[in-house]
């Protein structure tokens, strides 16, 4: 039937429908077809189990029994073909869904959604026989009180052997003779059964039933609890006498089992040690940030990281380092404030951040409830890790859950599982989900996050969320009608530039273009197309100028040549020798042939961006593949359209920018020149850019392994009240940097960094054979060096030692096990932030890795990260810079060149965060004038909605406001800044236009 369903669908749209669609229908079949037999056992359940003739005393333990011992996908093939399982009438084998699901074992056992949905459906099943089960009671065998005492304890404690003994060493006989009143002879029973019972000479089953024992709240409870049971399940009682006790006693009954449970509880903990104690606290009165509570919660945290860091057969406990812990107090201490920690590379930041997270979520706010902790990372991969796998599986998930602390990322592209998400207490994210998020609920009341309150945001490299995108704007994008008829201008204009001779002037081709995007618009004409009506106006200026001027006059053209209205050129009376002439040719350009359709309401939005368009289809010619952008399907398995896109690499970071997009029509002419499908260009309406994110929290966090220079400092503290505080590293660098080399050619350049690994992975001495990292500035230098190692290593090493690391969705060679020696890895930025690249103890003793830099960096920072990944947690390491740079004046370079080089770099940093400073001030008035749009658009939709207008007319009035918005925004946006105030006043005027125009009050 899967297969029916694939293949339906195929016929429907008339292709064969990709993989990841056919995953989309297997979940959706497998979601339907668990549905179908939940519902239809759970109905025979219901009727079987009310059955008066059925004694559900005993079959109920049985069913449990049964359930309990289904653990996996196997088990219910093989537990319902049993003939004596009593579980195969309630699950009727003979069901179709069930043998649906039987026949097609691959496909269910391997889908997610599967093994919640088999939870649900034992969940719900169980739930059906406890409310049925207490309705008939005609007694119980002997040993059934165990089986029923069995499921209340099973809540209260985990430990199987408990409950092994009591099914052993309890008899019919003695469970027969008691009564009411001989409760605490079965308890002191159940002692002497612990106390007698014993595997090995200290067994752990006796030492804890002791513990219990000794105290004295928890017996008289107990007593009752088996009181109750005893009564419930052993001596007779009438349907009716069952039914007018039942909602008594069965709340009692799991009260004091859930009492129970947390005595237990507290035993193991008080066994263990007193952290778990601490945490019950805290969790019930919130955790105080004073000296005395951090120094408790760090000594705490520190236990947890022992015991869930800590592998079974590991020589030395795992602890956190000094290094650490001191950058947990530094930020829980900051108070106020907000505070930026650098933390050297290798030091274990995903940790500090999971600490600082657990405690503020023990926190209270002002309001006394729990804090919501937002936890930033620079991409979704961490953010999943992190916060879903387990520390086996180099996740943190089992921190958080010893804390009590519930943890989720908001990375799903479905609204349903993002909203879930958010209940949450710590939510990680990259910084563009939380924005959109934060803007469909803000402006389109979504209501995603729920009630979610910004208290605290955790910036995971906070260095290049701040600093190297901190003026970035998140949009949501709003598409106007007609927009997608920009398409034949962008085609036209790139047909023309690649016609044009590849020796042109850039100018003059420009200037050609354009003129023949103004004729085919407009009918533009110029001046000297005059000349070609009448020779001898080539020779007449004045002349020219004044037949010019009268077709301006008789308004047949505008004064830049636009024809205005075919009807004027008839009323043309210059010259009678001229007349005829410029008639024929006005009616010719009227009645052209046009390649270009724009819809009229966008012709001032073409007449604003023209020179724009041209200028950037022209550096889309200068754009490189595999340097600027690649050409690959969409990796994040967030879209389902699996054609070809054109995605922007950031060269600072190395990742895929899949989300974003060049402005000003760069996108779109990057798409035509590598063929792949064209996207409409979008305008910012609904938008908040980073900085004005962050600052929405009411406190801010972060580390990164770099913080930059004095004026990104300066920075920082200046806009965002940061104070960045700089912690010791744990271990004393022993980092040798060798001599740089820089090369004028590429072919000794290319010939250097061979020479280079050669010496590091095949010395003379093998016995002392390293490894080392290639840092390339792009993806085509990368495809470069790998085939120019290849070939010179040809028979000397193994092809498999070679390794490129260039897309974020690629699976790090060496994450999770150590590198060896004789190995190259040759990889963009992508490996120089957050890679964690642990190395053998061969390679420790015989130097560490090598770092190669094949390029400078635009920054200290970004060369600090690439130097980072050697030379970790006290292991040796070196590196070395050989640079390519070419320059016509000079044959020799020297010391002196890699110091202006780097002065250089320097200069060009102090202007980018002088940029970035006036950036802050543009998105500062931005905000402004978008806040008052959000009240006016709130304010418009209430107002409808209190007018009973319908849905679809609701969502035409606001989508109009939104395409004016964007529009007037996308006017002003290249002045904005200097001009505030008449910014301010024509939307003022904007807004009373709209109000005017929709007949509402303000």
């Amino acid at each position: 039937m899967h297969e029916d369903a694939v293949k339906h669908i195929e016929s429907f749209v008339d292709r064969q429908i990709s993989c990841l669609e056919s995953t989309v229908v297997e979940r959706q079949y497998v979601k339907v077809v668990l549905e179908m037999w939940l519902r239809k056992s759970l109905r025979k359940a219901i009727d079987y189990l009310n059955d008066e003739t059925i004694d559900i005393s005993v079959e109920m333990p049985t069913l449990l029994k049964e359930l309990n011992s289904i653990n996996s996908f196997e088990d219910i093939g093989l537990k319902l073909n049993e003939a004596a399982c009593q579980l195969t009438n309630l699950c009727d084998p003979g069901c179709q869904y069930l043998q649906l699901i039987l026949d097609q074992v691959d496909l269910f056992k391997n889908t997610l959604r599967f093994s919640v949905l088999v939870a649900s459906y034992f969940k719900q099943f169980k739930a059906c026989l406890d409310d049925v089960g207490k309705d008939q009671t005609n007694g119980m065998r002997n040993r059934e009180l165990i089986v029923a005492l069995n499921a209340l304890l099973q809540v209260a404690s985990e430990d199987v052997g408990i409950q092994n003994v009591l099914e052993k060493s309890f008899t019919g006989k003695d469970v027969k003779d008691f009564d009411d009143a001989n409760g605490k002879d079965l308890i002191n029973q159940l002692v002497e059964i612990f106390e007698s019972y014993s595997v090995t000479s200290k067994n752990e089953s006796s030492e804890w039933f002791n513990e219990l024992k000794s105290g004295k709240e928890w017996e008289p409870k107990l007593q009752v609890l088996i009181k109750e049971t005893c009564k419930a399940f052993l001596f007779p009682k009438t349907t009716i006498e069952i039914k007018e006790e039942y909602g008594r006693k069965i709340i009692f009954i799991k009260g004091v089992s859930v009492f129970v449970s947390k005595i237990i509880e507290e035993m193991q903990r008080l066994k263990e040690s007193n952290p778990e104690k601490l945490i019950k606290e805290w969790q019930t009165d919130g955790l105080k940030l004073n000296h005395t509570s951090i120094v408790d919660f760090v000594f705490v945290y520190d236990y947890a990281v022992q015991k869930k860091c800590t592998k079974k057969g590991d020589e030395q406990t795992f602890r956190l380092r000094d290094t650490q812990r001191v950058t947990i107090v530094t930020l829980l201490l900051s108070e106020g404030k907000n505070v930026l920690t650098q933390v050297s590379t290798g030091e274990g930041k995903s940790l500090i951040v999971a600490g600082v997270a657990i405690a503020f979520a023990l926190c209270r706010n002002k309001e006394n409830k729990k804090k919501k902790i937002d936890v930033i990372t620079s991409n979704d991969v961490l953010a999943r890790r992190d916060s879903t796998l387990t520390v086996a599986d180099c996740g943190l998930r089992d921190l958080y859950e010893y804390f009590n602390v519930s943890v989720a990322n908001n990375c799903s592209q479905w609204v349903d599982e993002r909203t879930q998400a958010y209940n949450a207490i710590v939510v990680y994210g990259q910084l563009a989900n939380f924005q959109r998020d934060y803007l469909l609920d803000n402006f389109y009341d979504h209501n995603i996050r729920g009630d979610r309150t910004m208290d605290l945001a955790i910036i995971d490299e906070v260095d290049c969320m701040l600093l190297d995108r901190g003026s970035n704007t998140l949009y949501l994008s709003h598409d106007i009608p007609g927009m997608e008829m920009l398409e034949s201008l962008y085609v036209f204009i790139w047909g023309k530039i690649r016609s044009s001779s590849n020796g042109s002037n850039h100018i003059e081709i420009i200037k050609s273009i354009k003129s023949a995007i103004l004729h085919d618009l407009y009918g533009a004409i110029t001046k000297d197309d005059l000349e070609s009506i009448h020779s001898p106006l080539k020779d007449k200026p004045s002349e020219k100028n004044a037949l010019w001027d009268h077709l301006v006059e008789t308004k047949v053209i505008d004064l830049q040549g636009r024809l205005l209205m075919e009807d004027t050129i008839e009323s043309i009376n210059f010259n009678p020798q001229i007349n005829p002439k410029v008639k024929f040719y006005l009616s010719s350009v009227a009645k052209r042939e046009r390649s270009i359709r724009i819809p009229e309401h966008l012709m001032p939005f073409v007449d604003l961006h023209l020179d724009t368009w041209l200028n950037n289809a022209m550096q889309a010619l200068e754009l490189k593949r595999d340097e600027d952008y690649v050409v690959d399907q969409d990796r994040t398995d967030t879209n389902p359209n699996l054609n070809p896109q054109v995605i922007i690499i950031d060269r600072d970071t190395g990742m895929d920018q899949t989300s974003s997009q060049w402005d000003g029509a760069l996108h779109q002419f990057v798409q035509l020149k590598e063929g792949c499908k064209l996207t409409s260009q979008c305008l910012k309406a609904i938008f908040v850019s980073n900085a004005k994110y962050v600052q929405s929290y009411e406190k801010t966090l972060g580390v990164s392994g770099t913080l930059g220079s004095g004026p990104e400092r300066d920075f920082l503290l200046r806009n965002y009240s940061s104070i960045p505080v700089e912690i010791p590293t744990a271990f004393q660098k022993r980092f040798y940097l060798r001599p740089t080399r820089i090369f004028s050619s590429e072919e000794h350049w290319l010939h250097a960094i061979v020479k280079e690994a050669r010496q590091i992975i095949v010395p003379e001495d093998r016995a002392k054979a390293r490894s080392l990292v290639i840092f390339c500035q792009s993806i085509n230098n990368v495809n470069i060096i790998y085939r120019y190692l290849k070939n010179a290593f040809k028979g000397q090493i193994k092809a498999n030692h070679i390794h490129c690391y260039t897309r974020d969705y690629e699976k790090f060679a060496f994450e999770g096990k150590p590198l060896g020696v004789g190995h190259v890895i040759i990889a963009t930025n992508l490996a120089g932030r957050g890679t964690d690249i642990k190395i053998s103890d061969q390679l420790r003793e015989n130097g560490g890795l090598h770092i190669c830099l094949t390029f400078l960096s635009k920054n200290e920072r970004i060369e600090e990260q690439a130097i980072g990944r050697t030379a970790r947690n006290g292991a040796p390491g070196s590196g070395i810079f050989l640079l390519w740079e070419t320059s016509p004046m000079v044959k020799k370079w020297g010391a002196g060149k890699w110091l202006s080089m780097k002065e250089e770099r320097q200069w060009r940093e102090k202007q980018r965060i002088s940029r970035l400073q006036e950036d802050f001030g543009d998105t500062e008035f931005e905000k402004s004038l978008f806040d008052k749009l959000s009240d006016y658009y709130s304010k418009l939709k209430r107002k409808l909605k209190e007018e009973k207008r319908e849905h679809q007319e609701i969502k035409t009035i606001c989508d109009s406001v939104l395409d004016k918005w964007a529009l007037w925004l996308d006017q002003r946006e290249d002045h904005i800044s200097y001009m505030a105030g008449t910014c301010l006043a024509r939307f003022a005027l904007m807004y009373y236009v709209l109000r005017r125009a929709l007949c509402l009050n303000s």
